[in-house]
């Protein structure tokens, strides 16, 4: 999906573009303030794509999972100066999710 398609409406609504990496699954990050949300997008087809959905069916369908994420988000974001920290922060258990995830 090309960027001119989606980020006029979202960047009306409040959203700021903050992250382009088209080289990386045609990656975007658009953050909004209030309420705090950063929305990813990615081009269509994409494995990043796949990816992050069957991590958000996983954590909706394994509370204990989708718990210890929380925590793990909640822990990393006081300090956390940019995204890629907040990410580092949370890695393990992100990592260790993917790790239940695939093993089924």
């Amino acid at each position: 999906m090309r960027e001119e398609t989606y980020a006029p409406q979202l960047t009306a609504l409040g959203y700021d573009l903050t992250v382009r990496e088209p080289w990386w699954h045609e990656h975007r990050m658009l953050r909004l303030a209030h309420p705090r949300v950063n929305l990813h997008v990615f081009g269509p087809g994409t494995p990043e794509l796949s990816r992050h959905l069957m991590f958000r069916d996983w954590l909706r369908s394994h509370p204990d999972d989708r718990d210890l994420y929380v925590k793990a988000k909640a822990a990393a974001a006081p300090g956390a100066r940019h995204a890629m920290e907040h990410n580092f922060r949370k890695h393990a258990v992100v990592e260790q999710t993917y790790e239940r995830m695939y093993a089924v």
